[in-house]
């Protein structure tokens, strides 16, 4: 009997992957990644991947904050359409599959809101009777707080990978209806961020991290500048939330551009730009 886990990103389909392939599992488990990160930005109906309108929405959104943080692979123009094309095919291409050559369909999640969101999705579109899931956090792996799946040894995954949960039927509802509020919620340009809080998913305003990366520009820096790659790192390891450093970039400039902070260097190498708050 076949059983598909679904994980989020490269880094946990990856090592997952290679746990299943070390110890001779990956005939009867099959990886399945979701690449798209679902805290941030216009969110879709699963059951409508078909409404290129939203599929459009959502990857001119992701697609623009990339070009924000002025990512060098995103600055020529001209790639955008291959660029849309790829990531809305990466977009529907969970809820397109073909489910029913397996026995068990089983979501890898921790305590997030990226991870949770896909729960979510998944709930929304899979048939319920098939649906386990593994929470990371439900078990002391760690000395630290385990932000993802992708954060997780291969020993971890040995523990792990047996600890797969039914979602009863009440749950699986539970979870769609929650899937629709967000997708309802992110149509509101102050709640295109979602956040992992009192163990759940909330949607807030894009500027969430804002007043974290100034405190933290402040500390560091005490008025003079410092790296702005330094900063983004130490925001990203100070945060509760699991969120990439492409958005946190992104706001970096954002504030650059509305004065909050000041930048010394040029804006288009931002491994050597440097920040500091305006006085």
């Amino acid at each position: 009997m076949l059983t598909l886990h679904i994980v989020n990103g490269a880094s946990a389909s990856g090592t997952l992957k290679h746990y299943f392939e070390q110890n001779k599992l990956d005939g009867t488990n099959q990886v399945l990644c979701f690449d798209d990160y679902l805290a941030i930005g216009p969110l879709y109906d699963g059951n409508k991947v078909n409404d290129h309108q939203l599929l459009n929405q959502r990857a001119n959104y992701l697609f623009d904050m990339l070009q924000i943080a002025h990512l060098e692979e995103f600055a020529d123009a001209t790639i955008e359409d291959q660029w849309l094309i790829d990531i809305t095919k990466d977009i529907s291409k969970l809820c397109h599959f073909n489910f029913t050559h397996y026995h068990k369909v089983v979501i890898w999640h921790g305590d997030n809101a990226p991870e949770r969101s896909l729960l979510y999705l998944c709930c929304h579109i899979i048939d319920e009777h098939k649906l386990y899931h593994i929470s990371i956090n439900d078990y002391n792996l760690s000395t630290h707080m385990l932000r993802g799946v992708g954060a997780c040894s291969l020993e971890m995954l040995d523990f792990l990978h047996n600890q797969e949960k039914k979602i009863n039927p009440v749950d699986c509802v539970q979870y769609a209806q929650l899937w629709q509020t967000l997708v309802k919620s992110s149509k509101r340009p102050d709640s295109l961020l979602r956040i992992f809080e009192s163990n759940e998913v909330k949607s807030v305003g894009e500027d969430y991290f804002d007043k974290q990366i100034l405190t933290q520009c402040q500390e560091q820096g005490q008025g003079n500048f410092v790296l702005m790659m330094a900063l983004v790192g130490r925001v990203l390891g100070l945060s509760e939330q699991l969120i990439t450093d492409t958005f946190i970039i992104a706001r970096v400039y954002y504030l650059i551009q509305n004065t909050s902070l000041e930048y010394q260097g040029d804006l288009d190498q931002p491994r050597q730009l440097q920040v500091r708050v305006r006085d």
